[in-house]
């Protein structure tokens, strides 16, 4: 079993969790459902982006919602006593994820993603740069 821990401070971020294979994180699911099982992480080897383009068409940049080597959780293994909320927080139901990383290390480090709003998957995805996994 291994869990994460804030790279800044040693915090630890998640619960006991076993790694599990890409196939593992499914996108497809409902609305509000997980793309993980509880006590599964996943490490996503592509990166989510989509692009942001102007009146004319022209792409303008990429958003990227979480890059390549990022960490998906069930947000249940989420251990949120030293988290805090960062960026915008939208969302109606839950945070949406649209505008990026949203959740805080209590010692400032940005750390993760979260869906789970009401039109939204379910999960947390870590930075990987943010966390180190601990077995």
């Amino acid at each position: 079993m291994s869990y994460l821990t804030c790279t800044a401070c040693g915090r630890r971020l998640t619960r006991n969790c076993r790694i599990g294979e890409a196939w593992e994180h499914d996108m497809t699911v409902g609305e509000r459902q997980p793309t993980t099982a509880t006590g599964v992480m996943v490490r996503l080897h592509e990166e989510a982006s989509s692009p942001v383009t102007g009146p004319d068409g022209q792409v303008l940049k990429i958003h990227v919602f979480s890059p390549a080597g990022a960490i998906s959780i069930n947000p249940e293994d989420l251990l949120r006593e030293d988290l805090r909320a960062i960026g915008s927080g939208n969302g109606c139901c839950g945070p949406d994820g649209m505008d990026g990383p949203d959740i805080g290390c209590a010692c400032g480090a940005v750390l993760a993603t979260e869906w789970g709003d009401c039109w939204t998957q379910a999960e947390v995805r870590f930075l990987p740069e943010a966390i180190d996994m601990h077995d």
